[in-house]
Parts: structure tokens; C-alpha cells; sequence
């Protein structure tokens, strides 16, 4: 199948972020498949337009000759050169958009390696904690990001699939070295919470994700779990510190960004 204009976007901000001096339509054509996988109709030149040249090259030859919006509010022209063909070509550097929007896309990328790096489990940021394809495959097929502006999902399923992934033990106890006892609960396991870091309340300001997703859940001890809500701040913080940089990558890989600072702010 073949890529769309818009799956170029993106890479195509990858190319001239790496050119400090910026670069042309050409440089850009020429080095875009470094950023995306092509496949073979990506390959296949248009019947319509030059014979020798692969299809992609021109998709993202009008993607630029263009100037489509969704690219270039992130773009800036900086100077315009001639070209080998005696025509002029202009030069493009990011602007202060264009340099932050990339820098998020590259933590997103460095977050997602580091959760694949293991093939056979996914690491949710805690050696203990190993999700089970089964388990994997039911939060895959949970529609997360459905959430409106107005109303807030939240998934019973999700929770359990949170608390079966944990093993019913509680994150923070586990991340501190901790074993946290509460009960045995009518299951035969222990009794645990599952614990939203970033509130629901929240929802509308990370519209249009939905919070209720695995990687802002964890499973808390019901005093840990009660600490976070109704602890002084200085109680909080003793476990938001520790969650907030255990969950923060994966949310980051999610394109869920949100500082400690702001975090905290919800809990006050």
C-alpha cells in the first residue's frame, strides 16, 4: 500500500532537523527514506509523470511544491539557491514550532525504543511489572481514545487487565523495594486499587486522548492509593515523584507530555 502525503509530514521535518544550515526540496527527497519505511508502491513510479522516478519522490515533491499547511507552520524559508537544472530551489529550516513539535517527536521515538527493546515482554517502566500477550491483545482492543471534551471513559475491564498485569502487587511498593500487604480480597488475591496518575478531571486538557489508558494506570495499595488523594502535599509528592518517573516515557510515547510541575498541580 501506499503511503499518503500526510505519513510524509513527519519525516520529512526529520530531514531538515538534521541539516543545521537547512536544506532543499532535492536533499530532502533524496534522504526522506531514512525516516520511513517505503514499500514497494512507495517504489513504483506514477504512469503520468517521469518513468524513472519512484512515486514517493513525488508525493513528497508536491507535499512541498505545495506548501501544505499541516507542514509548513512548522517550516521557515531561509534563503532560495540555484539548482543543477538553472532554476532556483528555495532552502528550509524549522521555525520555533517546527523545533519543538520535533523535539517531542524525537523523545517519543527514544521513549519507544526503550519499551521494545525487550521483543518477547512489554516493560511498563518497572522490572517487575511484564504484560502477557493476552493481556496485551484486550487493552489493544479497548477503544482509549474516544473520549469528548466533555465526558470522561473509564474502562472496568482496563482496571482488572491493570491489576492482573501487576500481579496484584502495588507499583510504588515494588519501585521502592517495598512488599505492600493490604488483604485478601473474595479473588484469593491481595486487594489493590488501580490509580489514575494523571486525573480524569484532567481530561479536557488532553483532549482529544483519553487518560483511561495502561500507561497512566497503575495499581496501588489502598494506603498508598489514599495517601496520593488525601495525604499533606509533602505526603503526595513522596509517591507522585517516584510514579510520575516510572510512567512518564510511556506516556510520552503516547504523545501524552506534562511535566511534574503540572502534574502536581492537580493533586493540589
Amino acid at each position: 500500500m501506499q503511503h499518503l502525503q500526510s505519513d510524509f509530514i513527519i519525516p520529512v521535518l526529520l530531514v531538515i532537523d538534521a541539516h543545521e544550515n537547512g536544506c532543499n526540496s532535492t536533499t530532502i527527497k533524496d534522504e526522506v527514506h531514512k525516516y520511513i519505511e517505503l514499500t514497494p508502491d512507495d517504489l513504483i513510479p506514477y504512469e503520468s509523470r517521469r518513468k524513472s522516478e519512484p512515486r514517493y519522490r513525488q508525493t513528497v515533491g508536491n507535499l512541498i511544491s505545495h506548501r501544505v499547511p499541516a507542514l509548513f507552520k512548522y517550516l521557515t524559508e531561509i534563503t532560495r539557491q540555484r539548482t543543477n537544472r538553472k532554476g532556483m530551489e528555495s532552502v528550509w529550516k524549522l521555525n520555533d514550532d517546527g523545533k519543538v513539535y520535533v523535539s517531542n517527536i524525537k523523545s517519543v521515538q527514544e521513549a519507544g525504543k526503550k519499551l521494545i527493546e525487550n521483543s518477547k515482554t512489554v516493560n511498563l517502566n518497572c522490572d517487575f511489572l511484564k504484560i502477557e500477550p493476552s493481556v496485551i491483545s484486550l487493552i489493544d482492543k479497548k477503544k482509549l481514545d474516544t473520549a469528548n471534551q466533555k465526558g470522561r471513559i473509564t474502562d472496568s475491564v482496563l482496571k482488572e487487565a491493570i491489576l492482573k498485569i501487576s500481579d496484584y502487587q502495588c507499583f510504588y511498593g515494588n519501585c521502592i523495594g517495598e512488599e505492600h500487604i493490604s488483604f485478601l480480597a473474595s479473588n484469593g488475591k491481595q486487594f489493590m486499587e488501580v490509580h489514575h496518575l494523571i486525573p480524569m478531571k484532567a481530561s479536557k486538557d488532553f483532549y482529544p486522548r483519553n487518560l483511561d489508558r495502561a500507561s497512566n494506570l497503575v495499581c496501588l495499595c489502598p494506603l498508598c492509593h489514599q495517601r496520593i488523594h488525601h495525604g499533606s502535599l509533602e505526603e503526595k509528592e513522596t509517591v507522585l515523584k517516584v510514579l510520575y518517573e516510572k510512567l512518564i516515557e510511556g506516556l510520552n510515547y503516547e504523545e501524552i507530555y506534562i511535566s511534574y510541575a503540572r502534574l502536581l498541580n492537580y493533586y493540589k
